[in-house]
């Protein structure tokens, strides 16, 4: 069989017919929720959106019950310059023990 041939054969169509949407989606009034600020100062006090967290066992409770949302919180963590290094790292291993997703470490400006 020649190459002029092959190109003059019918090729098969399998292409599949799909009705998109026309337009733009509506609106949506809803803003996006606030992240949820925990800082940590130089004596490694905690404050969750600046209220005191009273110890530990406070702080996983409010973890467990970030956890639990199905579109859950973003935690943003914010030590103090002084803060040391072992108090951060307590509170990013009691969140990733309580199964906390969104959270990230932001520095002081």
């Amino acid at each position: 069989m020649h190459f002029k041939s092959l190109c003059n054969k019918a090729i098969p169509n399998n292409s599949i017919n799909i009705d998109l949407p026309n337009g733009t989606p509506p609106p949506t009034n809803e803003k996006p929720p606030e992240p949820v600020t925990l800082k940590i100062d130089a004596q490694g006090k905690l404050f969750w959106n600046g209220q005191a967290v009273a110890n530990k066992q406070a702080l996983e409770t409010l973890f467990a019950g970030v956890a639990q949302q199905a579109d859950q919180d973003t935690i943003k963590v914010q030590p103090d310059k002084m803060t040391e290094y072992k108090d951060v790292a307590m509170v990013m291993a009691a969140a990733q023990r309580l199964n906390v997703k969104k959270i990230g470490v932001s520095a002081n400006q």
